[in-house]
């Protein structure tokens, strides 16, 4: 209560009902949250997606090496391949680098799923690290 506030005054009175409001509150949204999970479809309640399926022609989740004879994908131009090792990178095994200083070279990863990741931050013009 605030200094020169009346104890039975308006607010006074509504103190009880905050409360209550607040309360049920921290019981009924958690509850609505878990319920929506289970109820709504993924895309709207965000829970997990499942993996994307490989199809004829297209590869479906996980990574793949930026290997010459990689079958998931596909180099136009003159490419180089260079191993970085796994101490190196911090990683658990080392992995494949592809890289070129070809205008106009590319590589296609054709795919099943909306938004293509990569597992490397900002990569260097003409390098190519996997892809997840």
């Amino acid at each position: 209560m605030r200094a020169g506030e009346d104890p039975s005054g308006k607010a006074a009175r509504r103190r009880p009902i905050y409360l209550a409001f607040i309360l049920f509150s921290l019981v009924a949204l958690p509850l609505v949250g878990i319920a929506g999970r289970f109820v709504l479809p993924g895309e709207i309640a965000g829970s997990p997606l499942p993996a994307y399926e490989a199809t004829a022609g297209a590869v479906g989740e996980g990574v793949y090496a930026a290997k010459s004879d990689s079958p998931a994908l596909a180099y136009t131009g003159a490419w180089s391949w260079e191993t970085i090792s796994a101490k190196e990178l911090g990683e658990d095994k080392d992995a494949t680098y592809a890289k070129t200083s070809e205008v106009g070279a590319k590589v296609e990863l054709p795919s099943t799923a909306r938004r293509l990741g990569s597992s490397t931050a900002p990569v260097p013009t003409g390098a190519c690290g996997p892809y997840r």
